[in-house]
């Protein structure tokens, strides 16, 4: 049981926070390469001071030689942006993307 939260943005903070919200038990055992920074490994949303697990994106994300913001105004001042999610058995994937143009199929 949880939630994973693709983008929250608290307070005035210029950046995206990733988070994966979860039962005890659950938590981040081996970090792969990521652009944003592990704030916790322990996912459970009891645990002390963070809900969950998270992911401090960078304030611009670097996506094919171009940069964007991650959330809040800058993000919403591009007028469109998408976060495609890829859940399997491996474990999540989070990607970001500012293309204007998309097909979902």
């Amino acid at each position: 049981m949880g939630e994973i939260d693709i983008i929250e943005g608290t307070n005035d903070e210029q950046f995206n926070i990733i988070t994966l919200h979860t039962d005890t038990g659950c938590a981040v055992t081996l970090p792969a390469p990521m652009q944003g920074t592990l704030i916790r490994k322990d996912c459970c949303t009891n645990a002390v001071e963070y809900d969950g697990c998270g992911i401090k994106a960078p304030v611009s994300e670097s996506v094919s030689e171009t940069s964007f913001p991650t959330a809040v105004h800058d993000f919403n001042a591009l007028g469109s942006g998408l976060y495609v999610t890829y859940w399997s058995s491996a474990g999540i994937k989070i990607y970001p993307s500012r293309e204007k143009r998309y097909r979902l199929t």
